[in-house]
Formats: C-alpha cells, structure tokens, sequence
C-alpha cells in the first residue's frame, strides 16, 4: 500500500474515533456532568513515558521503530531494549512498567485500552529484566508477566521485578507487597523481601532476600520516588481524577493554570513560542483505532489525548481544559487528492474561530501551516 493510500486510511479510521468521542467537548473540566466522585471508569492508551540508550518498538502497523516519549503501545507490539537501554511504560490500566538493559518483551494483550476487548494485561518477557509497579486500582486491573519458566500475578501496591534468561530460568524478587507465581509444577506466594528461582521443570527455590540490585533497580525505584514526591505537591493533579494523576505531572514545569470565563473552569496555558499550535509539534503514527498523535512536547501525552484545546481570545494564547475521554487525536480532518490536513476541535462542540491544518502529501509533513476561518 502506497503512502497516499494508507494516510487516506488513517483518517477514514480518526474520522470513526473522533465522532464516537466527540461528546467529551462540554466545556468542563474535572467534574463532568455524567460523571461522580467515585464513579471513573479508566480510559485511555498505553504509551512510553520515558527512554534511556537504545530502545525499539516492533509494530505491527509501523515496522521496527525507535521509541521515544509519547509514543503509543499497541497490543501485539514487542519492545526491545539495548544492553545499556531501558524504557518507562505507562499501561493504560493505569500500572508503570519497567524494562531493563538487555530485554525483549511483548505487550500480548492490553486492559482498559481502547479498541481492545482483553480481559487482563499481560506482558510476554522472552528475554531480560522488568520491574512492574502495580499501581491499578484493584486486582482485575493489574497486569501478569509470563515467562518461559513461569507467570507471574501481582497483589494491587506490589512491585516485583522479574529476570527471565532462556539458559538459566527466571527469577522473581518482590519488593514491596505480594506476588502469586504459577510454576509448571504448583503455585507459590512470594511476599515482600522474598525470591523466587525456578527453571522449566525443576522444583523452584524460594528465599528470602533482596537478590541483587543493579542500576536498573535504581532507576526504576528512584523514578518511582520521584513520581510519589511529585504528584504530592503537583498542581495539575488537582483538575483531573485521581486515576490520572501520574499522566499530568509533567504540565507543572510546562504551562499555568488560569481561569477562564468563557468556558467556566481552570484551563492550563503552555509556555510555548509565539506560532505554536497545538499537534504542530510531532508525528502522526498508525494505531488499530487510527492515526494517533505522537507528540514530541516533553508533555504532550494527555493534553493531546483527552481533554480539547482552543484559543482565548482575551488571553491571546492556547489553552487546554481537561476531561477524561481518550482519543487518538481530538482533531478534524479535511483531505484532497493530494493533501490530508488536520486542525483542533474546540470545547463546545466547534472549532475555534481560526483553525491551524498542516498539509501532508508523498513528501511528508508541510512545514507551511494554512489559515482556515470555519464557517
């Protein structure tokens, strides 16, 4: 399929996600009208939160790509991390994943993600380390690692890292709550300050104590400190769910929250350039709910994601007003026989007086934005 032909698909396939979506844009912010404290059904996309060294992506859709912040995770995609890599991946069950230097794993089936029907997580470790923080909010919600040797099943708070070696089994060290591992042979409950050893049919080994830490276990436990420190004192927690708290940490260095009267709430502001526009910054990339925005902006997750964005006349900037609805892009499309084009929706249902839409043709993206009055 040539490039014309699968960028025309790709908004066939957005154009069906932002129709089923579009309900979201009411103008409000934290307390949606159909929506109760106590009463949030997590919705949303996995994607990688962060990367150091090498680190790829096998995709079905993309072929082999390197990853970088923002980008999506599908389920079926294989992650594959260098010797001296590692990568942060936010679940869209709300669990932090972590993959160390040296491992190859596959993401097999994805919860609460859109365009998934999967009952549960499960993560496929061929080869490597990862750390998995289970951080859901009940137990349906939290992932299992399966390995060659054995799988893996976390207790909500706990945090276990599992090495898998095809030459000398795995091993599962929990360090903080409780981990159920299902050998070939029986089922065992490793607590905390516990591991266990177990290779193919041999009866495990299960001991108690920390097992080795080695700078992956540092990174990972430090990364997790420092989101617990941040999100105690973010500002940006406090406009959406508790659910998404560790997804809008990023906005406290990036913008300011100000009130804005038009639309009756606390919109967020980004410092940006004169110009900017928002999904002017980034790549689109091929999901199986269609194009999805890949932002490069250090915070471009869930403000690209949920939420809309429109511009204040009186501020004289963009703003963002958070809701809770996922989308692969909150845009509208417009296409020719030779260009796709894309500009943001607004929060009530309209698009902003001027609307910003980058041509894409066989060379790529346009660097030359054009100016839309809609009607």
């Amino acid at each position: 399929m040539n490039s014309t032909k699968r960028i025309l698909l790709g908004v066939v396939m957005a154009l069906a996600t932002v129709a089923t979506g579009f309900p979201q844009y009411e103008g409000e912010s934290r307390y949606d009208s159909d929506r109760s404290d106590g009463d949030v059904e997590r919705n949303g996309y996995s994607y990688v939160r962060e990367t150091v060294g090498g680190v790829t992506v096998q995709s079905r859709l993309n072929g082999r790509v390197t990853a970088r912040r923002n980008m999506p995770i599908s389920a079926g995609d294989e992650i594959l991390v260098s010797d001296a890599g590692r990568a942060e991946v936010g679940l869209a069950d709300g669990n932090l994943l972590f993959v160390g230097g040296g491992t190859r794993a596959r993401f097999s089936s994805l919860y609460a993600q859109q365009g998934e029907d999967d009952q549960f997580s499960a993560i496929d470790l061929r080869e490597g380390s990862v750390v998995l923080a289970a951080m859901g909010y009940d137990d349906n919600s939290i992932p299992r690692i399966d390995t060659e040797d054995a799988t893996v099943y976390l207790a909500s708070g706990t945090r276990v890292r599992v090495n898998a070696d095809p030459r000398r089994g795995t091993v599962v060290v929990v360090r903080a709550g409780s981990a159920e591992v299902r050998t070939r042979a029986d089922t065992y409950t490793v607590e905390a300050g516990n591991y266990l050893m177990v290779e193919g049919d041999e009866p495990p080994e299960l001991s108690r104590g920390v097992f080795s830490r080695d700078r992956f276990d540092l990174w990972a436990a430090d990364r997790l400190e420092d989101l617990s420190v941040v999100t105690a004192r973010s500002e940006s927690v406090q406009y959406v769910d508790d659910d998404y708290a560790s997804e809008v940490v990023a906005l406290d260095d990036y913008g300011d929250w100000e009130y804005s009267s038009p639309y009756s709430t606390n919109v967020w502001v980004p410092r940006v350039s004169v110009g900017w526009t928002p999904y002017s910054y980034g790549s689109w990339y091929y999901t199986p709910v269609g194009l999805t925005w890949w932002s490069w902006d250090p915070w471009g997750w869930y403000p690209f994601h949920y939420g809309s964005w429109y511009f204040d006349v009186g501020f004289r900037h963009w703003c963002w007003a958070p809701a809770y609805t996922y989308s692969p892009a909150w845009v509208y499309w417009a296409y020719t026989p030779r260009y796709v084009g894309w500009c943001t929706t607004s929060a009530r249902r309209r698009s902003t007086s001027w609307a910003w839409c980058r041509p894409c043709g066989n060379a790529g993206t346009s660097r030359r934005a054009l100016r839309r009055r809609d009607a």
